[in-house]
């Protein structure tokens, strides 16, 4: 007889309450501790419950508030934007960031060296001059695999300035504070630069990976990205499991 892991059964239990619309869209559902005690299991078998749910996209976390059923509206696109330090540890290897930049930047300022300046004063942020900046490499196993270059709404995410990302990616911390509701991707191939290249420690005529990422919550920009990965160390794919739609009896 196969026995159901502790962790699954506290999945289900959770994934039924949204089902039988014991939690509805956007509410809160119990908290770690409360999950510990209706479910009769540990607080690290409860936590792995709600991680999972999270990155399946029916659960978002808020810091400081608690983790809520995401909407039907945006759990497709929730399911997509996977963070890169996860994907990294999944495959049993150290993620570490190189933090380049983090500052205030003004969009229209014509002596900005930034890459993407161009297209997010024209077509991200152009009722806000002022934005939040950073740019940082993704190493695994210390080789880097991704410069990740992020423009930020300051009005969604205040605090971003001050956030450790040593300790957790841009993208972790976003999905917390503004949970995505909307997603627009755009992939191609590209030469990089000579900079680029010497981050990444390729050469030039190493062909990039680069995706453009604007991503939304509740109907605002919250944030573009440019991340840009070495060709010959990364390979883009995605699995899609259809599943039970939990909002419907």
């Amino acid at each position: 007889m196969i026995i159901e892991a502790r962790y699954i059964q506290v999945k289900k239990y959770i994934l039924n309450g949204v089902k039988q619309h014991r939690w509805s869209e956007g509410e809160r559902i119990p908290s770690e501790n409360e999950l510990v005690k209706i479910c009769s299991v540990s607080r690290m078998t409860a936590r792995r419950a709600v991680k999972e749910l999270t990155s399946e996209g029916v659960l978002i976390s808020r810091q400081g508030q608690g983790t809520f059923v995401v909407s039907a509206k945006s759990r497709s696109s929730v399911m997509t934007l996977r963070n890169i330090a996860d994907e990294i540890h999944e495959r049993n290897h150290r993620h570490d960031c190189e933090i380049l930049n983090l500052e205030v930047v003004n969009l229209k300022d014509k002596k900005s060296n930034l890459i993407s300046n161009q297209f997010a004063s024209e077509h991200i942020y152009s009722d806000d001059e002022q934005v939040f900046f950073s740019r940082m490499i993704h190493l695994e196993n210390n080789v880097p695999i991704q410069i990740e270059e992020r423009f930020v709404n300051p009005t969604l995410a205040p605090d971003y300035l001050k956030q450790d990302f040593m300790k957790f990616t841009p993208n972790e911390y976003l999905m917390k504070v503004c949970p995505v509701s909307e997603a627009e991707h755009q992939v191609e191939a590209v030469i990089p630069s000579l900079q680029q290249s010497l981050w990444l420690k390729t050469t030039q005529q190493q062909p990039c990976l680069k995706i453009s990422r604007t991503t939304y919550s509740d109907d605002k920009i919250a944030s573009f990205a440019l991340l840009l990965h070495p060709g010959n160390r990364f390979q883009l794919g995605n699995h899609i499991k259809l599943k039970e739609d939990f909002y419907n009896d």
